[in-house]
């Protein structure tokens, strides 16, 4: 499909500009100008609450929602993307996907503040957050109240931590009850995955021509070259060689893992990685289920659910979350 007519009508504001790398007003007004949908959200009737979870690098925020009438049956983890250096828990792919997921799945969702790579941060400091974050979720003595299985997911790089996060809890649980040192109880393995639009190779596979062409007339700050590939994989390992399999999964051993459910952005040149993914997964033995958003750019859910695709989606997540109990 090509580009969903909303945004393809708000193309020029951003055709021929770059992130700023320093306050420039007009760039930012043409930039929140694309990013306006077509109608403000509504924030669902929830309790929520900022929390911090001991980690082995210090103290981990995370924001937890909660709806409003009776203990969740369910919960979820739920990790932002931004290429593993940026991003908070107020951008709409933390704070509204958690607040619409808690509203729509009747769950329990605790949004994960990671540390961020750059600065002296790299793989693995963001997944031992995230571990820290699921081991509280599951097992701390301070975890916030709910019934029933908890899920993992994450969005984009956040999707990659999601998976790094379920390989390191398959790998310590093991059978043998307790975790790698023989001390610490083991932790309890995802009911499922939720992953959108993930980031789970390096390189990335390459996209079908079709597709290839339709991006090549979207502006170039939509994009994803080598060269910002590149520049997230070096930020967040290191290096562009022998890179860890836990820190961009599609390399690991995914075998084991709890049924998965994927999204894809159509129009994104890092849906191969998604598409990869998913045949990983069915090849390895775990139950996967897709919904492609058509039309839709890389990071959809960081718009709001007044385009009918991201309200697709957030509904494709929470039955996904429904159907755990």
């Amino acid at each position: 499909m090509p580009l969903d007519p909303f945004l393809a009508g708000k193309l020029h504001l951003i055709d021929g500009l770059a992130w700023p790398e320093r306050p420039d007003p007009e760039v930012e007004r043409r930039f929140e100008e694309f990013f306006r949908d077509p109608a403000p959200w509504s924030p669902p009737a929830l309790s929520v609450e900022d929390r911090l979870v001991p980690g082995p690098h210090g103290e981990v925020p995370v924001r937890v929602y909660r709806p409003d009438e009776g203990t969740p049956g369910r919960a979820l983890l739920w990790l932002h993307g931004g290429g593993f250096a940026a991003g908070d828990l107020e951008m709409p792919e933390a704070h509204l996907v958690a607040a619409e997921l808690a509203a729509r799945a009747g769950a329990l969702v605790v949004s994960v503040g990671y540390r961020l790579a750059g600065n002296g941060v790299r793989f693995p400091v963001p997944v031992d957050d995230a571990v820290a974050a699921w081991r509280w979720l599951t097992g701390g003595a301070d975890r916030p109240g709910y019934r029933g299985p908890a899920a993992l997911g994450g969005a984009s790089a956040g999707a990659a931590l999601a998976l790094s996060t379920a390989l390191r809890v398959r790998d310590e649980a093991g059978g043998t009850g307790t975790g790698p040192s023989g001390t610490a109880p083991a932790p309890v393995p995802p009911a499922a995955l939720l992953l959108a639009y993930p980031f789970a190779h390096f390189p990335v596979p390459a996209l079908d021509d079709a597709t290839a062409a339709q991006l090549r007339d979207l502006p170039a700050v939509l994009r994803f070259t080598t060269a910002s590939i590149e520049d997230m994989v070096r930020t967040y390992t290191g290096r562009l060689t022998a890179l860890p399999p836990a820190a961009l999964p599609g390399a690991a051993d995914l075998a084991g893992l709890p049924p998965a459910a994927v999204l894809l952005s159509e129009l994104d040149d890092l849906r191969p990685s998604g598409e990869l993914l998913g045949r990983q997964l069915t090849e390895s033995g775990v139950p996967v289920r897709t919904y492609q958003a058509a039309g839709m750019l890389h990071g959809h859910l960081n718009r709001t659910p007044a385009l009918a695709e991201v309200d697709r989606s957030l509904d494709f997540f929470a039955a996904a979350l429904t159907e755990l109990s």
